[in-house]
């Protein structure tokens, strides 16, 4: 199964609330109280719930709240076991971010279980919400049970404050370049923005990234990234750990990762990203805060 076929898109159905449900009794490590359960999917029937799909079934799903105008929770999230740590969680959360994004959303929160109750299951779960930008606000320890201390999680995730609006760059091999920069900018939470004959963007927020076809008149001398232009593009990281996971993801294309006997303290000790080139020989960054 691959990333390539996984839609994600709102629950339209009775059928798709069902196959949530199915999702939730199948990981009882995690969903295995039945009054949660019963009250999840309430929930799921009456607020926006982003499904992943693979063909007509359903493999993932978020069900998320507005509180207020600037700050939303995720209510409930689940990933069927069979794909477990292949990528649906992260899909489904990047699509709710800029779903939210675009609505002047600026705070999200998610609540799960505090480590002060051990749990190998719920260790999991934290690393991957602080995987994605969430850092750790306050504990509760009695919100749902003094058995089940809750932990609030919170991030920001408004961007339109930059005065970046795009980037345009010219590519030699337009299809080569597309899906590339496709797959990456999916990885840190971009959504396909504008396609045409000559070009593709892909947005985050207010800014956006444009590769246009270059001419057949204009294509030698090939581009040189320490010639006079661009030298490289750098993206935010919300983690050291969502630094090591896109290195792993990287190596898995066949991509090469750049100065690889200092990875990833190659700009510094107190510096920690991975570089490597696009189809072009492009230098990308992904570097953690």
């Amino acid at each position: 199964m691959s990333e390539e076929v996984w839609q994600i898109e709102l629950a339209t159905s009775d059928g798709d609330v069902a196959a949530c449900e199915e999702i939730l009794r199948s990981q009882p490590q995690w969903f295995g109280i039945e009054e949660a359960i019963v009250e999840y999917v309430e929930q799921m029937a009456r607020l926006p719930t982003w499904v992943a799909r693979e063909g007509d079934g359903v493999v993932g799903f978020v069900t998320v709240e507005t509180h207020a105008s600037r700050a939303a929770e995720i209510i409930v999230m689940g990933v069927h076991p069979e794909v477990h740590r292949r990528g649906v969680g992260r899909m489904l959360l990047q699509a709710v971010e800029e779903s939210l994004r675009q609505r002047g959303v600026e705070f999200l929160q998610v609540k799960t279980l505090s480590p002060s109750r051990k749990s190998k299951s719920y260790d999991r779960t934290r690393q991957f919400y602080e995987a994605m930008g969430f850092v750790p606000l306050q504990e509760f320890p009695t919100l749902w049970d003094e058995a089940n201390p809750c932990l609030q999680l919170v991030k920001t995730i408004d961007d339109s404050t930059g005065l970046l609006h795009h980037v345009e760059l010219y590519v030699s091999d337009l299809e080569c370049s597309r899906e590339f920069w496709e797959w990456f900018l999916g990885q840190v939470g971009y959504v396909a923005f504008q396609q045409w004959d000559e070009g593709v963007s892909f947005r985050r927020g207010q800014t956006y990234l444009v590769f246009v076809q270059t001419s057949d008149e204009h294509l030698q001398p090939a581009y040189h990234r320490r010639r006079t232009g661009l030298n490289h593009l750098a993206f935010h990281a919300p983690s050291r750990r969502a630094v090591d996971e896109m290195t792993e993801a990287l190596r898995r294309r066949g991509i090469t990762i750049l100065y690889e006997d200092r990875h990833p303290y190659a700009a510094g000790p107190d510096y920690y990203a991975v570089f490597f080139e696009d189809p072009d020989r492009i230098k990308v960054e992904y570097v953690a805060p």
